[in-house]
């Protein structure tokens, strides 16, 4: 309260009577508060366009000037206050969006979330991995519902961490992840994050801890009329009016927050996670490959040939590839020389029939034929050791490249794991790095501010020395209150900004505070583009690196097919060959065979 309105009350009246007039005027007059991080999934949007778009040329540069033109047009929209950015459940799509594939789910929010869950600092794509997969889980489904829903509210309390803390509350965790009723300490009072489809779930909670607020997101089905909403100041005040008079059963909507983006981000990540690397460079196929033909020999429904052809062709695990191969070692012969078996067979049976049918007279002839099938015996018997030892050599040949190829692959493997691992802490740290002002930025845009306020404080005191000091004094009208209202706030503003120590503030609490002063507005948007083409830039350059090493690998798996399939060939062709010459000579014993049993009269 100023002096003269004690001394001339009347003052009060005229202030009251023009409070409207009074109240237009300073905000036409006065920075308009705004929140630049409206703009993030607009940004996003026009990347993501630009992404899908099927444009194969080389042209980065036309690109990027495309892509800063497209969002300088968003912000050209956001400073004319025509663009789509209240629709706060759009907003949160920015907590989650992936922006190029799988990987990039795993973010800042899915390590801090199952670090708090875990009770372990996960810092690194190993660590995070190996924790994933000891919750319940397969390969082709992910978690299951209940551990989804388990990892997908503790990254749901982080998500919803920052957006207090963006709102200007100060936010503590529970020490514990198992906290009973309670997961954030929010300006001191206890509260609890439920990411629920459905408030009417709430009714468990309040059963038990009646005086602890939820905060749920805005998207939530059957949210009571009675809840607050936390997206604009009207709410955040009438929360922190509710949180001190200790009101029961209060419900926080932060429209901010998405169950669905949670959830769906959730899902992601873990699916990713739970796969590790395998699932982006193709292994499993090659896993999968040897487990189904052995699956299919086991039923019935193709051959060991078959099987070991089909299997040939791809690079399993040694434990069912050795199976497999060596199931198809006997099958080789055949392969190799089908008929040999009957061949042979067939002769034995005749000569068998005729020493059985002939008498034991002619013991002179009957010696050269006992000879002659004698040496045919002693052939047949070499023939099916030397037949066997080719095979079982041949077997080996191929069954040995297949494992040094195997094993040269999953050498491969475990080093671009290690590459793409790598990349993923970049990632992880550029992410977090990116918005992050530094000491001299931060005194720039203090600088700049505190100029900025001078210049209004000029104009408005030209204004003010324009109008004579007792009429202003003695009857004021609504632009002399206007006026000195101004130069109060515009001081205030001053005092605020100059206090700020460019060295120990945070920087997201530093654009607020300047968002919320309304100054810098363009400058801060500026920054934002060059950010976001900044993180185009460096994803995409780590994209490239991730396909580049997708391709090598791929590149290199099929090479080895290709060698493995021309290797079976060869030795096929070889030990084929290799075959018939011993064949050959069981063929020449069986023919003195059968003319000592012509010779025999049989």
């Amino acid at each position: 309260m100023k002096w003269v309105d004690i001394i001339l009350p009347y003052r009060f009246w005229i202030k009251r009577k023009h409070a409207d007039s009074i109240a237009k005027i300073e905000k036409d007059f006065l920075p308009k508060s705004y929140d630049a991080s409206l703009v993030l999934p607009e940004y996003r949007k026009k990347i993501k366009q630009l992404n899908d778009q099927a444009d194969n040329s080389s042209d980065d540069s036309k690109k990027i000037n495309d892509l800063k033109e497209s969002l300088e047009s968003v912000n050209k929209s956001f400073l004319e206050h025509k663009g789509p950015y209240i629709a706060a459940a759009e907003a949160s799509i920015f907590l989650g969006y992936d922006a190029y594939s799988a990987y990039q789910s795993v973010d800042e929010y899915v390590y801090e979330g199952m670090s708090r869950l875990s009770g372990e600092n996960l810092d690194n794509l190993a660590d995070l991995s190996t924790k994933v997969q000891s919750y319940d889980h397969d390969f082709w489904g992910g978690l299951s519902d209940a551990g989804l829903s388990k990892v997908g509210g503790h990254i749901g309390e982080v998500y919803a961490a920052d957006s207090l803390q963006s709102k200007g509350f100060d936010v503590q965790w529970a020490q514990d992840s198992n906290q009973a009723g309670w997961d954030l300490l929010v300006n001191g009072h206890e509260m609890n994050v439920k990411i629920v489809a459905d408030a009417n779930s709430l009714s468990q909670h309040f059963n038990e801890y009646p005086d602890i607020p939820v905060i749920i997101p805005g998207d939530a089905a059957n949210i009571p009329e009675g809840a607050i909403n936390i997206g604009s100041e009207a709410g955040l005040e009438q929360l922190n009016q509710a949180l001190s008079d200790g009101t029961e059963n209060i419900i926080a909507v932060d429209p901010n927050l998405s169950g669905e983006v949670i959830m769906s981000h959730t899902e992601q990540a873990t699916d990713f996670a739970s796969g590790a690397v395998d699932s982006f460079i193709p292994f499993i196929t090659a896993g999968m490959s040897g487990g189904r033909e052995f699956k299919l020999l086991r039923e019935g429904h193709t051959t060991v040939l078959d099987s070991a052809k089909n299997f040939g062709l791809d690079i399993a695990g040694t434990a069912v590839g050795s199976t497999i191969g060596a199931k198809a070692g006997a099958a080789i012969g055949t392969l190799i020389f089908p008929g040999v078996g009957t061949v042979v067979g067939g002769a034995i049976g005749g000569v068998a029939g005729a020493m059985i049918g002939r008498s034991k007279s002619d013991e002179i002839k009957k010696q050269a034929f006992t000879e002659a099938f004698q040496n045919y015996t002693n052939q047949k018997n070499k023939f099916e050791r030397e037949k066997r030892a080719i095979l079982t050599n041949t077997n080996t040949s191929i069954n040995k490249l297949k494992h040094d190829l195997t094993k040269d692959i999953t050498s491969e493997k475990e080093r671009l794991k290690r590459e793409l691992n790598m990349i993923f802490i970049k990632i992880k740290s550029f992410r977090k790095e990116l918005y992050t002002l530094k000491p001299h930025q931060i005194e720039s845009f203090k600088q700049s501010s505190l100029t900025d306020i001078q210049g209004l404080l000029d104009v408005i005191q030209s204004t003010k020395s324009k109008t004579k000091k007792w009429k202003a004094i003695f009857l004021p009208t609504a632009d002399d209150f206007a006026m000195d209202n101004i130069i109060e706030s515009l001081e205030k503003m001053k005092i605020k900004i100059s206090s700020i120590d460019c060295y120990s503030i945070n920087h997201r609490e530093f654009l607020q505070i300047i968002g919320e002063l309304g100054f810098q507005q363009s400058s801060v948007l500026h920054l934002m583009v060059e950010n976001e083409i900044g993180r185009y830039k460096k994803e995409k350059e780590y994209q490239n690196k991730i396909d580049s090493l997708n391709s090598y690998i791929v590149k290199k798996r099929h090479q080895a097919i290709s060698r493995i399939s021309k290797f079976i060939s060869q030795e096929t062709n070889k030990a084929q060959n290799s075959i018939k010459e011993k064949v050959k000579l069981v063929l020449k014993k069986i023919e003195l065979v059968n003319i000592e049993k012509r010779k025999l009269g049989i």
